[in-house]
């Protein structure tokens, strides 16, 4: 460094002192530190794959053997922290680039920058080559610098005063009128500028402020001019707290309604060290002035002790404070991103009614407007339904005739604008006229950015936006992986914070969310439409578009070989090839997961045994084990994968589809009873709990102390908008509409087969459903799982219907112990409380007492929850339709 300009270090704030530089890591070094949960060695093998041009679902998927079986989570955590290696290194050559470009680089600075062990060490680093502006010019301009230099030179002991060299006398030789500098304060003045820029730019003195905010600063607020009483912000008006504990995932929410309130103008966020330590403050302006100052009685020690303080208040804390909050915005938006790119994981995942023809139905207000698919997804016919009061008779003869002209297993019926009642209305008419078609509520969440998109008109371009709509529920219901992939990913997200988080760190997660169940799955090549092709592992948007064409023109692929000559290059093959998957081809592997490259070694296998390949699939498979050349000419854990790939060969991850089905008694919220168990989609999370549609028009609440936890035995459960619940109903409160829900000692049985949906062996009209004896419940209840499927409740108080038929024991009612033996139904039935509507009027001086508001108020089951009215904030919870 140039004379003067030494890194200060004797300063008294020791508790926080920065360790000293270490030397740049190494890749192999870095990786093992940025991503501790990975060993070092499958670290970089996975980052040479990465060299070579592999995409991370192929890494994952065929590439376990090198890199020791990795999944796909932990491969993208090694290219995050090489991307931020390789980030790094760009940096830090660009800052010597710089410093020797403005002749500025030395040695100690040029060691400085190549230990910097991050980017933000080396920003601090960059700050005094950046491009000046404001007093700092002026006072150079003007030709203060040398006066700069003396004061600190002095105040360091490098350089001794003449005698009777006073700051004052010195000052008074730098006058320049010409440059607005007519005496000593102003070129005072001046100094004390350039000098504040030179501790405020010291990467160690910024360093130590960072560390001690990041480690003990609180966050507090300072309302403004706009805050009144009864801000709906006013939960945040006495907000101070740590700033490490607002980092903590259940304060998410603190953070996003500081947020909220601060962009309104109604708050400031601040940050500020502990109150209850007031001498922090005071240590690190101390550390400053010992970084200014190291001779007490120099010329200008003073201002150099005013300069330190300038520099901390004004330029160091503020840039610090900026950084902190940032950095809490940006774990926030993580936490809050992580829930939602799981809930449209479990939308994606949802198992897929088949190949079978379905019948899809926007609802309007008039009625809908209905498209009939094939079993292949193609477009059959289109019209509407007219609900009017004189052709209801009309619109039940129509869907019957859909129905069995159509061979319809199952009718989509949009989640708009009345589409519960459109659905009660399909299911009876199907109903009435002895049909079996599975009825089905979709989401209808990015369908209309979707139907007026060029991809739709071109696909489709005789057809009316609102036939495409129903025509996309249709195919929704069908394979909801593929259409849903359709959309844009960020109109699929639903939740809390969905339109507050970062959208472009939103949009990335949520793609590559959508990418990783499009290779989990695989693609059917010859159906999969260009958009959707165009995410799978090498493909990209114009092979994927000339495929299509080639499809289209020269017929289906007979084979995953055949995608070499239509549109694939050798390198992208073998990105590509192991997910999309050609049925009825020549080549029986080509429906499987098996990649093609281990083609040949499961041929000479199974010549060596007299046999083809198709014989080792099912059971058959667990022989290749057994085989030593098959295991090294393959890999151990590919070995292993293909043996459970052939074990049960094109089997989807997803599941089997189970139909949803609200209770068949319940419509209206004068329906409900308190005790009644009910099946329900979940439609909103908070902080407080859960909102769960029940079939009424009402959302049910499901209070955070009622949700299962593990003192009931049951792992606490994450949930999100449209899984799967069975409640039981708490509360009624008629006249407010609020519907209080429990999910505490609610059993959640899985679906039996006698609940998906079999075209080859439909069950007669009218005939009875098999009974099945009721299995007592287990002692430890099983959680609910993400999607599973959830059997309808039944009408009967006393009993849950079971998926496939029967019944199960009715949970427990009153504090999680069941009576010693069930009475009869009319004797229950007598007990429940009434609705408040059909309560006697109380005397307007009638209060209840305390211990009978107690009685009430207090929960069927579990730890009495404080019923706060959180229903007041459903409408500001609950997601607008974003289309």
């Amino acid at each position: 460094m140039t004379p003067g300009r030494s890194r200060p270090h004797d300063w008294t704030f020791d508790q926080a002192r920065k360790p000293p530089f270490l030397p740049a890591p190494s890749l192999e070094d870095w990786l093992s530190t940025r991503v501790r949960d990975v060993p070092a060695d499958q670290a970089l093998a996975t980052s040479r794959l990465l060299d070579l041009g592999h995409t991370v679902p192929f890494i994952a998927r065929y590439r376990k053997d090198e890199t020791g079986g990795l999944d796909e989570a932990a491969v993208r955590r090694v290219l995050a922290a090489r991307d931020l290696f390789e980030r790094i290194e760009s940096r830090r050559a660009a800052i010597l680039d710089a410093a020797e470009r403005q002749k500025k680089k030395t040695a100690a600075f040029e060691e400085q920058v190549l230990q910097a062990p991050d980017l933000t060490a080396l920003e601090d680093l960059f700050l005094p080559l950046r491009k000046k502006k404001g007093k700092t010019v002026a006072a150079r301009e003007a030709g203060l610098e040398p006066l700069a230099d003396w004061v600190w030179t002095t105040g360091h002991g490098t350089e001794t005063p003449q005698e009777g060299q006073t700051l004052e006398l010195w000052a008074f030789t730098y006058r320049n009128p010409e440059k607005d500098v007519p005496d000593a304060e102003s070129a005072i003045a001046g100094a004390r500028a350039l000098l504040v820029e030179r501790l405020s730019e010291d990467a160690s003195l910024r360093a130590l402020a960072r560390r001690e905010a990041f480690a003990h600063a609180v966050v507090a607020v300072v309302k403004t001019d706009k805050a009144k009483s009864g801000s709906k912000h006013e939960s945040v008006f006495n907000l101070r707290e740590k700033a490490t504990a607002l980092r903590e995932g259940e304060n998410t929410h603190r953070l996003f309604a500081l947020r909220r309130a601060a962009h309104e103008g109604e708050v400031v966020p601040k940050v500020d060290l502990p109150t209850e330590d007031p001498s922090a403050m005071d240590r690190l302006r101390a550390a400053f002035e010992a970084a200014a100052l190291t001779v007490p009685e120099a010329p200008g020690a003073a201002l150099l002790k005013e300069a330190a303080r300038e520099a901390l208040d004004q330029h160091v804390w503020p840039d610090v404070a900026a950084e902190l909050l940032q950095s809490l915005r940006e774990d926030a938006d993580r936490a809050a991103i992580r829930p939602l790119a799981e809930g449209l994981r479990r939308r994606l995942m949802t198992p897929p009614l088949g190949d079978k023809p379905v019948l899809g139905l926007h609802p309007t207000k008039d009625g809908g407007v209905w498209a009939l698919v094939d079993a292949g997804g193609r477009f059959v016919k289109t019209g509407s339904l007219h609900l009017a009061e004189e052709k209801l008779g009309e619109a039940r003869a129509l869907l019957a005739l859909l129905a069995r002209e159509g061979s319809v297993a199952a009718v989509a019926v949009g989640d708009g604008t009345a589409g519960r009642e459109r659905a009660h209305f399909v299911e009876e008419s199907l109903k009435a006229a002895g049909l079996d078609a599975v009825v089905q509520v979709v989401s209808e969440a990015a369908s209309a950015a979707w139907r007026a998109s060029d991809a739709a008109k071109a696909e489709h371009p005789d057809l009316d936006p609102e036939v495409r709509g129903a025509l996309s529920l249709a195919r929704r219901l069908q394979d909801p992986l593929v259409e849903l992939a359709r959309a844009e990913p960020l109109r699929l997200a639903e939740g809390p914070y969905v339109h507050e988080v970062s959208q472009r760190l939103l949009g990335k997660r949520l793609q590559q969310t959508m990418e990783s169940c499009l290779h989990e799955v695989g693609l059917d090549v010859n159906r999969a439409p260009s958009s959707v092709l165009a995410m799978v592992s090498g493909v990209g948007e114009d092979r994927a578009k000339s495929l299509v064409a080639n499809r289209e023109t020269g017929g289906a692929f007979a084979s995953r070989a055949a995608l070499r000559d239509n549109g694939l290059d050798e390198k992208t093959f073998v990105q590509a090839a192991g997910f999309l998957r050609v049925h009825g081809g020549s080549e029986p592997l080509d429906a499987t997961r098996v990649h093609p490259e281990r083609y040949a070694a499961l041929q000479d296998f199974a010549t060596r045994q007299g046999k083809a390949v198709g014989d080792f699939f099912g059971e058959k498979a667990q022989g290749l084990r057994e085989d030593g050349a098959l295991q090294e000419a393959v890999g151990v854990r590919t070995l292993e994968d293909v043996v459970v790939e052939l074990s049960s060969p094109g089997r989807d991850p997803r599941g089997p589809f189970v139909a949803f089905r609200y209770r068949e008694d319940v419509r209206r919220l004068e329906d409900l009873r308190p005790g009644m168990v009910c099946a329900g989609l979940v439609t909103n999370t908070a902080s407080f709990g859960a909102f769960v549609d029940i079939g009424v028009p009402q959302d049910g609440l499901v209070h955070v102390s009622q949700l299962p936890s593990a003192v009931e035995g049951q792992p606490p459960r994450l949930l999100l908008a449209g899984d799967r619940v069975l409640v039981r109903v708490v509360k009624l409160d008629l006249p407010k509409k609020q519907i209080s829900l429990s999910m505490r000692g609610v059993v959640e049985r899985p679906a039996t087969p006698r609940a998906r949906v079999d075209r080859a062996s439909p069950r007669k009209p009218g005939a009875a459903r098999p009974t099945h004896r009721p299995r007592p419940a287990p002692s430890r209840p099983r959680p609910g799982a993400g999607a599973s499927p959830v059997a309808d409740a039944s009408a009967n108080a006393a009993t849950v219907a079971r998926p496939g038929g029967g019944t199960l024991p009715k949970p427990p009612t009153r504090r999680d112990h069941p009576r010693p033996s069930p009475r009869p139904e009319s004797d229950r039935r007598s007990e429940r409380p009434t609705a408040r509507s059909e309560r006697p009027a109380k005397p307007h001086d009638a209060k209840p007492s305390a211990e009978r508001k107690e009685r009430v108020d207090r929960p069927a089951s579990g730890p009495r929850p404080a019923f706060n009215n959180p229903f007041a904030v459903l409408a500001k919870l609950k997601e607008p339709k974003k289309d």
